[in-house]
């Protein structure tokens, strides 16, 4: 994990024997059992901060680590797969490369909470049972995989039900000269419900 964050901050390719080594299936059975969530979720924590969210996360899913880091409920593991990583990677490609042409600069917190949605996104139709309630997969992936903040449970499901309004929102603005003004609105707006 931790090269994958270095490799993407610094922009670099890492060593052959690197990727060997991380796409192994001892070290995926070994980040499922060994490392704790909380150090795989302050890893993440690293790339979702620096300058290329997108490209440390699609470095995970080549490596085969996606569903490792991103593990989804167990009652969801059989119907996703272990290649679910692929269409999460694309939107949080999408919603990266979305800021950067809108030219919105979020506060570091909002930013990270934008990309999460954006990578859960595919996600966001899918549900779990507990305690007899059902609950989003995203919440799931986000407390007990990563071991974030109810704040950022919180944040991604307002961010997916308000989805259709911030898609027509960007649509509206694309080219305009509010664009900025008016998605951090939106996106404000989202989150504060």
């Amino acid at each position: 994990m931790r090269a994958v964050r270095f490799a993407t901050r610094f922009n670099f390719a890492p060593d052959p024997a690197i990727l060997a080594a991380a796409s192994s299936e001892e070290v995926r059975q070994a980040l499922g059992s060994k490392v704790s969530r909380e150090r795989i979720g302050t890893e993440l924590e690293g790339m979702f901060s620096g300058t290329s969210p997108a490209a440390a996360v699609r470095l995970l899913h080549q490596l085969c680590l996606f569903p490792q880091v991103f593990t989804p409920p167990p009652q969801l593991q059989q119907l996703l797969g272990s290649d679910f990583g692929g269409p999460c990677t694309e939107l949080l490609e999408a919603g990266q490369v979305l800021l950067q042409e809108v030219g919105l600069q979020l506060p570091e917190e909002e930013r990270r909470l934008f990309l999460l949605a954006a990578l859960l996104l595919p996600l966001r139709r899918l549900s779990y049972t507990l305690k007899n309630k059902q609950q989003p997969a995203s919440s799931y992936i986000i407390r007990e995989s990563l071991k974030w903040r109810v704040k950022e449970v919180e944040g991604v499901t307002a961010l997916h039900a308000h989805v259709v309004g911030l898609a027509q929102v960007l649509h509206d603005v694309r080219g305009a000269g509010e664009a900025h003004e008016r998605l951090s609105v939106a996106l404000w707006s989202c989150h504060r419900r």
